[in-house]
């Protein structure tokens, strides 16, 4: 065997191993924005019922405070805390990298940075027992979130187009 034919199958094996590397990437991001989205799904139901439940008591858009009153109003409390778990729970994730951010961004999007500011006065109060980090992932995440819109707002907004395409089209029925 000559030193020639050594070389190439070094170059063939390392060729191989960087293919398998690749390929092996590619499956854990494709099963990790699987895994977003199979998430989002199992707690997209009750999460919308915690929606409403909230938005039953408070004008869609206004900050959540809870008054005394409030508290123990047909379980709006519970609800609160749980809706609140959930963007923990999912914050967790993403920031660990188990769930994928850019399909986070692209489900929840702007809607999940609009949450944090409507409960913003919740978490503050929780936080005032000494837990200074309660719902932490949810704030960091908000913010990696926020970050991102600023600095590519395109990017992140896939209705543009048609957005766009709506506008013209009714400009031109104007005419």
């Amino acid at each position: 065997m000559s030193v020639c034919d050594l070389l190439i199958q070094i170059i063939g094996v390392f060729v191989s191993v960087c293919v398998a590397v690749l390929v092996l990437r590619y499956e854990l991001k494709k099963r990790e924005r699987e895994a977003t989205l199979e998430y989002y799904h199992s707690v997209s139901k009750e999460a919308h019922e915690l929606r409403n439940k909230i938005n039953a008591v408070f004008k869609k858009g206004a900050k959540i405070e809870l008054s005394n009153k409030e508290e123990n109003e047909n379980g709006l409390k519970d609800a609160v805390y749980r809706f609140l778990s959930l963007y923990e729970q999912v914050s967790v994730g993403v920031n660990l990298g188990i769930l994928d951010l850019e399909v986070f961004m692209r489900i929840m999007g702007r809607t999940f940075i609009r949450w944090y500011e409507r409960l913003e006065p919740v978490i503050k109060e929780s936080r005032k027992n000494g837990m200074l980090t309660k719902y932490g992932d949810f704030e960091e995440l908000v913010n990696v979130m926020a970050e991102k819109y600023e600095r590519c707002p395109k990017k992140y907004s896939p209705r543009t187009k048609y957005t766009q395409l709506r506008q013209e089209k009714q400009k031109e029925k104007q005419q």
